[in-house]
């Protein structure tokens, strides 16, 4: 009797934890469009190019940071800081199987770009 219990609760919890995940897929966000068609291997790699390719050195700052918001980054720091940082997480909480993080680091000179590199990391349960 015990044992049929048993079997009843963990069948009940995997049918939840089955429910959840499958709710979770399908209302989910997509990612946005700054990370969005980048391979999960080699990530960082692609992520940072995208980002040298699209905010040249000495393009305006302001792009970048409106791209950012729009990209639902966060700013880690304020606009006076020598290196400014942004960042970006999803997923990997309660229910969604993969986790996306990312972060942009930049410097600028009078409103326009002096450095820019990026991190994007996708880790999967």
């Amino acid at each position: 009797m015990v044992s049929y219990l048993l079997v009843a609760a963990v069948a009940g919890c995997v049918a939840f934890a089955a429910t959840l995940v499958w709710v979770d897929s399908k209302m989910a966000r997509p990612l946005p469009p700054l990370l969005r068609g980048i391979s999960p291997k080699g990530s960082s790699t692609e992520f940072a190019e995208r980002l040298a390719t699209r905010f040249v050195l000495g393009s305006p700052e302001s792009v970048l940071i409106h791209e950012l918001w729009l990209n639902d980054f966060q700013p880690e720091t304020g606009l006076d800081a020598t290196q400014r940082k942004a960042s970006f997480m999803r997923g990997g909480m309660f229910i969604t199987v993969c986790r996306h993080k990312a972060a942009v680091e930049w410097s600028a000179d009078d409103g326009r770009l002096t450095a820019i590199s990026g991190t994007y990391f996708v880790t999967c349960l």
